[in-house]
């Protein structure tokens, strides 16, 4: 049975209790940190255009950002957490200070990126320990700030990124004389395994499924959403029943490329999708998402046959 007041923090509207899930903050300074050290950071990677220009809007005028069309997607880290959105390096983040600026929070990925409040965790250690150490949890905020950024190491002391990044980056503290902060990344076993299926909450009577293929060295993440009839989402370009997808291939570090308009990628993905269908296995609920994503990997890969 759930624990009554951590349900009455996920329901509840009152800013004090959604500010929880971001409590405990490590003050970021530049230094490398070493493996097991303990740290907690709100993070976002930097990802559209460049680094500078993100860094940028989210510094503002040095007051920091206000969401007016979209949050800022972001994640909670620490030592045993610290795959992040596509493995990608990033920006250390001041959470805010109303409440009613935590979006959302949730232990994966939502499929969401609008402003209209949701469901959060009851506070960030129970949003840690329920996060997926080969995954990443999703924070959505309508305001904050920069207060350094961050850069991923792996076991062999190089950084990871895309090439180019992590320089930028450290351009970009350089230039506002904000911390950098090197984060150990330790690589997660990854081995083949059996598919598993999991049907997520998502906002507004939307639907969400994870499907995970793991294999030797990697997994194939399909993530399918299906929105409302009517309803729209940043990003997301549905078809006449309201399905989209992504499908995502991950490294042992959480380093992630999007497939999902890949034939040769998907080689791989569609066979395991069409066992999966033919199983018999699952349920009913499921099974339309499944049909979708095996149509959807056939156009793909038919194309370029």
């Amino acid at each position: 049975m759930a624990d009554d007041s951590n349900q009455k923090k996920i329901e509840s509207n009152d800013s004090k209790y959604r500010l929880e899930v971001v409590e405990g903050l490590t003050p970021p300074k530049s230094e490398r940190l070493a493996p097991g050290e303990p740290y907690r950071f709100l993070v976002t990677a930097a990802l559209q255009g460049s680094a500078t220009e993100t860094g940028d809007w989210l510094r503002g005028d040095g007051d920091g950002f206000r969401a007016t069309d979209r949050p800022v997607n972001a994640s909670l880290i620490d030592q045993d957490h610290n795959w992040t959105f596509a493995g990608e390096n990033g920006f250390i983040l001041e959470p805010p200070t109303d409440g009613n600026d935590i979006i959302a929070a949730q232990a994966y990925d939502i499929g969401s990126s609008d402003l209209e409040p949701q469901a959060v965790e009851p506070d960030a250690a129970g949003l840690l320990s329920a996060t997926d150490p080969r995954g990443y949890n999703q924070i959505n905020i309508a305001a904050g700030n920069v207060a350094g950024v961050y850069i991923r190491y792996g076991e062999d002391g190089s950084e990871l990124g895309r090439p180019g990044q992590a320089a930028e980056l450290r351009a970009f503290a350089d230039e506002h004389h904000l911390p950098v902060v090197e984060i150990p990344v330790k690589p997660q076993e990854l081995r083949a395994g059996e598919t598993s299926v999991q049907e997520l909450s998502a906002k507004n009577g939307n639907s969400l499924w994870k499907v995970r293929l793991p294999e030797d060295g990697s997994v194939h993440e399909v993530d399918i959403i299906q929105l409302r009839d009517g309803e729209t989402a940043l990003g997301i370009n549905p078809d006449e029943l309201g399905f989209d997808m992504r499908v995502l291939a991950t490294d042992p570090y959480g380093q992630s490329e999007w497939i999902e308009n890949k034939a040769d990628a998907l080689a791989s993905v569609l066979p395991r999708m069409e066992q999966l269908l033919a199983s018999g296995t699952t349920q009913d609920s499921t099974r339309p998402a499944i049909e979708f994503a095996v149509h959807r990997m056939k156009e793909v890969t038919s194309s370029t046959a």
